[in-house]
């Protein structure tokens, strides 16, 4: 491993990631992740979620699964999508540290 390269680790069940930029409007939770094998690159299956104006996942109209495949850490708690270059540049996501509310975040 080369100096100061982060080694990968897949991003936690039931986490939310949100593509890094004020101008994405959705997360994904995170529900099942396969790892990399002779079949295949690690696949992270997740679940479509809309953010509010503060950035909390919440349910919206969207209720799709996604495969990602291609994410590689780049810091802690942050990937980068390999497989996809956008226009403006590579896609980045980031665990967010909020999940949505309810009633457990009035114990906490």
């Amino acid at each position: 491993m080369k100096k100061g390269s982060i080694r990968h680790e897949t991003p936690p069940i039931g986490a939310f990631m949100r593509p890094v930029g004020r101008w994405y409007s959705y997360c994904y939770r995170v529900l099942v992740v396969h790892p990399e094998d002779q079949d295949g690159p690690e696949v992270i299956v997740a679940e479509r979620w809309g953010v509010d104006e503060g950035g909390a996942p919440m349910r919206d109209e969207h209720d799709a699964k996604h495969w990602l495949t291609g994410l590689r850490q780049v810091l802690p708690g942050v990937w980068r999508d390999m497989s996809e270059t956008m226009p403006m540049g590579p896609v980045y996501y980031r665990v967010t540290g909020t999940g949505p509310a309810g009633q457990k975040e009035l114990f906490a």
